[in-house]
């Protein structure tokens, strides 16, 4: 995200509606950015962190549900890297080769950086 914000095309626009997505079913949302590419379903009204977040794929919540997502009760640190998202490892983790164990590569990174192992 530029420092400057969003641009227009990508802005966080609020209000509730019902998306229909035709045969797929519909999604009711809060806020969503540009057409509904991500949106923002009533999970999120409250979240402390939609103003930063990308939000969700429509056919994500579709397919998948809500039953992974956990919406922000604050916000400690500075957007859009917050405390939170920092602490979120496998996030900085890269693959270099097909079949990477990637379990064992989070797992030793996370020893390094708070001197323990993580568990999984």
């Amino acid at each position: 995200m530029p420092v400057d914000g969003p641009r227009d095309i990508y802005a966080l626009v609020r209000g509730e509606r019902r998306l229909d997505a035709g045969k797929d079913g519909v999604v009711d949302i809060v806020a969503e950015r540009g057409d509904a590419f991500k949106v923002f379903p009533a999970l999120c009204r409250d979240c402390a962190a939609m103003d930063y977040c990308d939000g969700l794929d429509p056919k994500y919540v579709l397919l998948h549900g809500l039953s992974g997502i956990t919406p922000f009760a604050e916000m400690p640190g500075s957007p859009p890297l917050i405390n939170a998202r920092r602490a979120y490892l496998p996030a900085f983790v890269l693959k270099r080769a097909p079949l990477a164990d990637m379990r064992a590569a989070i797992a030793g990174l996370s020893k390094r950086v708070t001197g323990r192992v993580a568990r999984s």
